[in-house]
């Protein structure tokens, strides 16, 4: 299954000011060998950062496996998790 999974987090909780703090947490998400010990599939992800949002596509077939995979995060800012299909695939059940 396909997530799209937002992060938003407030200014004064931007771990951007805090090196340290960015290498402990931020960076993990962004690290493929995460990815895999979480057994998740990342298939993209993106940052805005004026507006604090990280987004990212996960594939996986366990809820559970994603909410591991953004523990280090979790607790910075809200997370959302949404369930998404391929706009063709269920465009075609209409036809």
């Amino acid at each position: 299954m396909l997530f799209v999974v937002t992060h938003e987090h407030p200014p004064e909780l931007c771990p951007s000011d805090n090196p340290e703090l960015v290498k402990k947490t931020v960076s993990i998400v962004a690290s493929k060998a995460h990815a895999e010990k979480s057994g998740v599939k990342v298939i993209g992800s993106y940052i805005a950062p004026p507006e604090h949002v990280l987004f990212f596509i996960i594939e996986s077939n366990d809820y559970g496996k994603i909410v591991d995979f953004f523990r280090p995060i979790m607790k910075m800012g809200t997370l959302r998790i949404m369930p998404v299909s391929v706009l063709g695939d269920v465009a075609s059940k209409f036809e």
